[in-house]
């Protein structure tokens, strides 16, 4: 059920096992000179925070409890959560019209105190009946004992309904814990915070948004995707982000040439980019950008870093990425020419190998994978000796499914078909789909001219056997006569 274009947590609470509440005051204190200490309240209402667990005793319970939380996305995604204590009694129906209900409950002070707090929503229940959700309008003391409750919904509420109060809440982290105590049978362990007033300029997109955008570049190639931590998927400046749950940790930032990094957690799943960090899939530089926008203009989004990812760890279903910014390739140094018979450049790199790389790929199709080990089939393969791949690149898939990987040995073709050992399973292809070989090279010069045709773009040297200066002196043998 959604309320107020919000999912609403109907999954059954068991408050009974270890429940726990937490309150927050933002309350910071303010010195000034030497006068006595101040404290300065930041926000209008005190923060609720709720620990629980929740029960699926099912396959299928699970199932829906994972979707659910799937769908919530995003630190900042709210959802619905009905109270673990009854927000009052009621007493009587009073009245119906097109837009509201009115009802009696029995006093508790609640004309003076509904208005001091966010959860003015009620989650209305009773056996045998849809749950309603509503807001509360008006409160008034009737002056017997009973005080009326006017809610936003038509319908007939009396004293067979129970009502709870509907707190507003988020995730409290990015990943979910389950305990398993029985076959099928799952224990959710929640933590939420309620989210105020305070968050709804950021839920609506009035405060400052995250966006990422992460790309990778192949032979010219480039994949790129694109997500935000908002809640929906948001439109900036021409470009579509999708809502994830995704954010980073703070900016290390540095007015020196030094190193300046970010981590970034996301959830590990098959169609996130930084997947492809842990274990490695990727052939090619992941490259990161965190850009800040707001909704409420129609200003481009401003980029706060840029740089790349280094390495990834992966904890449950919580992904951290390291990034480091492109200042901070300046702490290392340049690697200079090695005198090697082997060439010095990367293969394809237009600025020194040369190489153009359409001139040399192959288009083949998957006939099978298992594992690293993959066969592909194509007419232009025919007669290829084996490794001629060794070295090189094969690309599957377009869009979200793009996928590279280096190819670390090749059989010989048979049949129209050759077998590559690749350093990493593929994820998205499937047998016939259509993919692209690229020719590896390893770095001798027989290779460069035969395979390539590349000699005078050869960056390796000519290096003797034997050092020449110092040929050794030729001994003679005797006869063996007498002098």
């Amino acid at each position: 059920m959604d309320y107020l274009d919000r999912p609403v947590f109907e999954f059954p609470i068991d408050w009974t096992r270890l429940p726990t509440a937490r309150f927050e005051y933002d309350l910071r204190e303010l010195e000034i000179g030497f006068g006595p200490v101040e404290f300065a309240p930041l926000q209008d209402h005190v923060v609720h925070g709720f620990q629980f667990e929740a029960l699926a005793q099912s396959p299928d319970e699970i199932a829906e409890m994972e979707a659910f939380f799937d769908g919530v996305k995003g630190r900042l995604q709210g959802f619905w959560l009905p109270g673990p204590q009854e927000a009052f009694r009621i007493v009587a129906f009073v009245g119906v019209t097109v837009e509201t209900t009115d009802f009696d409950i029995e006093a508790q002070g609640l004309a003076q105190t509904w208005q001091d707090h966010p959860a003015s929503h009620l989650w209305f229940s009773k056996g045998g009946a849809e749950p309603i959700a509503a807001q509360i309008v008006a409160v008034s003391d009737n002056g017997d004992g009973t005080e009326r409750v006017t809610v936003n919904v038509s319908t007939l509420i009396n004293e067979t309904w129970r009502a709870w109060p509907l707190h507003y809440v988020r995730l409290a982290g990015d990943v979910e814990q389950g305990t398993f105590e029985a076959e099928g049978v799952l224990v959710y362990s929640v933590r939420v915070v309620e989210l105020p007033t305070e968050y709804a300029l950021a839920e609506t997109g009035q405060r400052p948004v995250y966006l990422y955008h992460i790309w990778s570049d192949f032979n010219g190639t480039v994949q790129d995707w694109y997500f935000t931590s908002h809640p929906l998927e948001i439109t900036l400046a021409g470009q579509d982000y999708v809502a994830r749950r995704i954010t980073h940790g703070p900016l290390n930032l540095s007015t020196k040439a030094d190193r300046e990094e970010v981590e970034i957690e996301a959830l590990y799943e098959s169609d996130n980019p930084l997947s492809l960090l842990f274990p490695l899939k990727l052939s090619t530089p992941l490259w990161v950008e965190i850009l800040e926008g707001n909704l409420a203009s129609e200003e481009a989004p401003v980029p706060i870093f840029r740089g790349l990812a280094l390495s990834a760890s992966v904890q449950g279903k919580k992904e951290t990425v390291r990034c480091a910014s492109a200042m901070d390739s300046m702490r290392g140094n340049v690697p200079a020419m090695m005198l090697q018979p082997r060439c010095n450049y990367r293969l394809y790199e237009p600025n020194t190998c040369r190489v153009g790389p359409d001139a040399h790929k192959v288009g083949v199709t998957l006939v099978s994978a298992e594992g690293r080990e993959i066969v592909v089939s194509g007419a232009s393969l025919a007669g290829l000796a084996a490794h001629y791949f060794a070295e090189g690149w094969i690309q599957f898939g377009i869009g979200s499914t793009y996928e590279v990987r280096t190819i670390l040995g090749s059989t010989a073709e048979v049949g129209g078909e050759i077998t590559l050992t690749l350093n990493a399973p593929l994820s998205f292809a499937v047998a016939t789909d259509s993919g692209v070989l690229y020719p590896g090279c390893d770095g001798t010069d027989g290779a460069c001219v035969l395979k390539f045709a590349n000699f005078t773009n050869w960056g390796g040297h000519r290096v003797p056997l034997r050092n020449l200066a110092l040929k050794a002196m030729e001994i003679k043998t005797g006869s063996g006569g007498k002098k």
